[in-house]
Parts: C-alpha cells; structure tokens; sequence
C-alpha cells in the first residue's frame, strides 16, 4: 500500500480482575462492604498517544501562519488552524 509506514497486528487480550484490590493498593485490614463495592469499575487508558510522537511533527511544513486562525483549505474543506 502506498503512503503506509507501518501496520501493526492486532491483539485482543483478557481482563484479569483477580488481583484488582492488590493493584489498586486497597489494604486488606479494611471493612469491606460488599453492598458499596459492587458495580464499581475504575478504569485507566493508556492509549499510547504521545504528543512528542514521530507522527504527530509538523517538520516540513513550514512555520504556521502569523495570527495561527487564518482559514486553510484542505481537500476542498475549510477549517482553522489550532497552531
């Protein structure tokens, strides 16, 4: 495929929630209540996205416009610029 630089397989992993009060550093010596901890789900995403990330650098562009919300065409659409 023509522009690709790189693809990635795609992998489907399983939730392990067996050790979910050790990871979350929840003590043992604590009361537990089974009626206020049901039903709780907390989560945290890392996505992977990195600002700093070779794919997100605009090196070759050129600098972006003076006051960054002049109108730009792209594929016949307009939008503002957030630089």
């Amino acid at each position: 495929m023509i522009g690709v630089v790189s693809v990635f397989p795609s992998r489907t992993l399983k939730l392990h929630t067996t050790r979910s009060w050790d990871y979350i550093g929840f003590p043992e010596n604590i009361k537990r209540q089974s009626t206020v901890e049901c039903d709780v789900i907390i989560d945290n995403t890392d996505s992977g996205m990195w600002p700093e990330s070779e794919s997100f650098s605009d090196k070759g562009f050129g600098p972006p416009p003076k006051n960054g919300k002049e109108n730009v065409k792209v594929h016949g659409k307009n939008f503002t610029g957030n630089k």
